[in-house]
């Protein structure tokens, strides 16, 4: 069974997707890439409850 998007969710995910965008651009956008790649070991330990090394 193959699942595809209807018309108006493909719209529905397009707006999602530029609402996430502007978020993350005015959050996470205002962090260095040292700080961007910290945060991430941190969430992926936080979500696997595991080391991240």
């Amino acid at each position: 069974m193959r699942h595809r998007l209807t018309s108006a969710g493909e719209r529905a995910y397009a707006d999602g997707a530029g609402i996430v965008e502007g978020v993350l651009s005015e959050t996470i956008g205002q962090l260095s890439e040292q700080e961007r790649s910290t945060l991430f070991a941190l969430l992926v330990k936080a979500a696997n409850g595991a080391d991240v090394g």
